[in-house]
């Protein structure tokens, strides 16, 4: 038996659910340009973005760090799904805020970084 989404879903809960997941994967995809910009293998890349990923994933499972987990970009994956149920999680509005600063952040690292590795190269 399929236990999915209930058969009812509003559709500004589901557009607010998806749009919780492509933060998830804006921030991964941020990342690795991070990551780029400051390795020059792509293994070096590829296993940190990965490692970072997956890790992020299993917060949960570490009960030193679990209080954690619902104020970082980890939780939008779960909250994606409460969200297009209708019970949009309390702690959901922080997770949204820290997934946008950090995508900021590290996009902001990644660009001053770029302009200073092509500033040393031309001198």
């Amino acid at each position: 038996m399929f236990t999915g989404l209930p058969a009812s879903i509003s559709i500004g809960n589901y557009f607010i659910g998806v749009l919780m997941v492509y933060l998830v994967v804006l921030f991964v995809l941020a990342l690795t340009i991070l990551l780029g910009v400051l390795f020059d293998r792509i293994a070096a890349v590829t296993a940190l973005a990965l490692t970072i990923f997956f890790s992020g994933s299993s917060i949960q499972s570490n009960s030193q760090i679990r209080w954690l987990e619902p104020y970082t970009v980890w939780a939008l994956q779960h909250n994606s799904y409460e969200t297009m149920t209708g019970k949009f999680p309390s702690t959901g509005w922080l997770a949204i805020s820290s997934a946008i600063i950090s995508i900021a952040v590290i996009l902001t690292i990644a660009i001053i970084w770029m302009q200073r590795s092509d500033l040393g190269d031309r001198g």
